[in-house]
C-alpha cells in the first residue's frame, strides 16, 4: 500500500513540475485548442464523438491534476496533521466544470498561451476557486 501512495506521490509531483510538462502539446496554446473541444462535443455544438483525442487529452491533463493535487494535499494532511491549499474545488464541481474554469481563464489571457498547462490551470483555479483565508493563532 506505501509503494503505491509513493508512486502517486512521484506521478503527483512530476505532474506539478513546468518543467515535466513544458511540452508543447500541454502549453497553453495546445490546452485551449483541446478544452474548447471537450466543451464544443459536451455542449452538442460539434458532430466530432466525446471520445476524441484533443478532447480526452484535455479532460485527462485537468482530471490528473487535480486529482493529483488532491492527493499531495492528503498525503501532506496524513504526514503532517495538516495541510493547506490555495484551490478549493466545490466538492459538487464536474469535470466539465473544472474544463470550463480552464478554457475561460485561457481565452482571458491569451498573453499567456505559451506558459506550461500546468501553471496556467493552477492559476485558473486559483482564481475561480480560492480557498478561504484562515485566521491565524
Amino acid at each position: 500500500m506505501r509503494a503505491i501512495v509513493r508512486a502517486f506521490v512521484v506521478l503527483g509531483a512530476g505532474l506539478w513540475g513546468s518543467a515535466a510538462l513544458a511540452d508543447d502539446a500541454f502549453d497553453g496554446q495546445a490546452l485551449l485548442k483541446s478544452c474548447g473541444e471537450y466543451l464544443a462535443v459536451r455542449e452538442g455544438a460539434t458532430e466530432k464523438q466525446p471520445g476524441t483525442f484533443e478532447s480526452g487529452k484535455c479532460a485527462g491533463f485537468v482530471r490528473g491534476a487535480i486529482a493529483a493535487h488532491a492527493l499531495d494535499v492528503a498525503v501532506a494532511r496524513t504526514r503532517d496533521g495538516q495541510a493547506s491549499s490555495r484551490i478549493c474545488v466545490p466538492e459538487k464541481a464536474r469535470l466539465s466544470d473544472e474544463v470550463r474554469v480552464f478554457h475561460d481563464y485561457l481565452k482571458a489571457h491569451p498573453s499567456k498561451l505559451d506558459w506550461p498547462g500546468i501553471d496556467l490551470l493552477y492559476a485558473a483555479l486559483i482564481d475561480a476557486w480560492p480557498c478561504p483565508e484562515r485566521p491565524a493563532h
